[in-house]
């Protein structure tokens, strides 16, 4: 039994924790990653959030940026737009309670 309980105790490092998902592929499709990633947070009590971004090709959406942190940038302005957008979420989104009912379940608890 206490084994069991211990294996429960997993949960709580990741519940209603608010979670970005990216995901890079070097060739082809990231969406089965996205896919996967999103249920396993899902498994864990998380919440993740409904903007995703994966980058396909990975290695060719970067270009030197001497003002960037590791000396790389986005080549294309769309895709680091994203990018951003999806930091911007996390940080608005990161103490969210995501305990929210709609009016239809409130009633019902009437």
């Amino acid at each position: 039994m206490l084994k069991r309980l211990r294996r429960f105790k997993q949960f709580d490092e990741y519940e209603e924790t608010t979670v970005g998902l990216l995901a890079t592929a070097g060739g082809g499709s990231y969406g089965s990653t996205l896919d996967h990633l999103r249920i396993t947070v899902r498994g864990v009590h998380g919440w993740v959030l409904p903007h995703q971004v994966g980058l396909r090709n990975a290695s060719e959406k970067f270009e030197a940026d001497p003002d960037a942190i590791d000396g790389r940038g986005f080549r294309d302005p769309a895709l680091r737009d994203r990018v951003e957008k999806l930091g911007r979420m996390i940080a608005e989104y990161a103490f969210i309670d995501p305990s929210v009912t709609s009016s239809r379940s409130a009633a019902a608890d009437d």
